[in-house]
């Protein structure tokens, strides 16, 4: 799955309005004396940087293909038709635009970025989209996500002649599958955003592996270029409260909540901060505010099915894992889950078809190559082993 990220007990990206005119964040947010500076200064002029790498493949692969088809289209097919660039989806990390060309490989967001990168060097106009995706969830040890998408349209300006949806100069490249676009919600963004987008996800991925000033220094940053990106402050609060800094958790989230009165990760993100500060009463009222917003996720379920796996309930664990997967848009580890229920009550085609969707359905080449051995193992025979301690 594509991603940008919005902590929902902890989450990263959102869908957006567009930024310009903006008052710079409130400095009573911010602490920086409370964390040790990042090993490596956050740079975001470096998001949609050119390498000279880069530069040489646009004059030495991408020129033939202009020259043959034009701009845009010669772009397109020289990163993604014809693949010669042979970009690959892998959500294992966010990268700018040059990391992302020399690995060959980033999430939506990174492809996003290098396409843009890419076809701005070439003088192309490039547009983005942020694109809700309906009660989509992913889980980083023990940050859940919320998931988003983005992708990324780029051609010539054609002026008032015709509407640039429908013109031939303009190419859009989307990078999900088409199985999980179903119940999209598209908002045009502007760079900054998608700047925004980019450090705020560097952000998550800090705090996942546990570098809370690393990954206060992203976002501080994404804060900075779009101080309108209410998921930033979001984050910055789950930030201070892994930090051991409640009263400033408080502050940041209040300060979303603020923005954006219906934030429900925020609100969830302030319930375990009120407890620690030891107020109770605020907690069971945001807990309230918070379940009159919306339904619990789909990990509640999945955590039930783990329990019901546990005690050898198989049948229920079944039963919960299938409630998770109806509102996750295939999540892998839920379909993973539900392939384990389904071998443990010896029913193997279905163990099967589930264990095939969890590997579509990953987002880093490590997860798709771990459920591609199981699935060789089960089809081959193995049985429950093959398919025991795989997350």
């Amino acid at each position: 799955m594509c991603r940008w990220i919005v902590l929902a007990l902890c989450a990263l990206l959102g869908a957006c309005a567009q930024v310009g005119g903006l008052a710079p964040p409130p400095a009573a947010l911010f602490d920086d004396a409370a964390f040790a500076p990042p090993e490596r200064p956050v740079d975001p002029a470096a998001v949609f940087a050119v390498s000279p790498a880069m530069r040489a493949y646009l004059a030495e692969r991408v020129a033939p293909e202009v020259r043959a088809h034009g701009l845009p289209r010669g772009l397109i097919d020289a990163l993604y038709t014809n693949r010669q660039l042979n970009l690959a989806y892998d959500a294992e990390s966010t990268r700018n635009a040059a990391e992302t060309f020399d690995a060959r490989a980033g999430n939506c967001l990174s492809l996003a970025i290098l396409t843009g990168a890419l076809a701005r060097e070439l003088g192309l106009e490039v547009r983005y989209q942020a694109i809700t995706l309906d009660d989509s969830w992913g889980r980083e040890g023990n940050l859940l996500m919320s998931v988003g998408h983005v992708n990324v349209s780029v051609g010539r300006d054609v002026g008032m002649a015709r509407s640039a949806a429908f013109s031939p100069d303009w190419w859009t490249v989307d990078f999900l599958p088409e199985p999980q676009r179903r119940n999209q919600r598209t908002v045009p963004i502007e760079e900054a955003r998608l700047v925004a987008m980019y450090l705020n996800n560097k952000a998550a991925e800090a705090l996942a592996g546990g570098r809370t000033g690393e990954a206060y220094a992203w976002v501080r940053a994404a804060i900075n270029a779009d101080p309108a990106y209410d998921d930033a402050y979001n984050t910055l609060g789950v930030v201070y409260q892994r930090h051991g800094l409640p009263l400033a958790a408080e502050r940041a989230l209040r300060h979303t909540l603020a923005r954006a009165p219906e934030h429900p990760h925020a609100l969830g993100n302030l319930i375990p901060v009120l407890r620690q500060l030891g107020r109770p009463d605020e907690a069971d009222a945001a807990s309230a505010r918070l379940a009159a917003l919306r339904t619990r996720t789909p990990f509640a379920a999945f955590d039930r099915g783990r329990q019901a796996m546990a005690q050898g309930d198989y049948r229920l664990a079944k039963a919960q894992f299938e409630r998770a997967l109806g509102g996750s848009l295939g999540y892998h580890e839920f379909h993973f889950w539900l392939a384990l229920a389904h071998l443990n009550l010896g029913e193997t085609e279905p163990a099967i078809t589930h264990l095939r969707q969890a590997e579509e359905n990953s987002s880093t080449g490590r997860q798709r190559a771990l459920y591609a051995a199981k699935l060789e193992r089960l089809q081959g025979g193995a049985g429950a082993p093959a398919l025991s301690g795989v997350r």
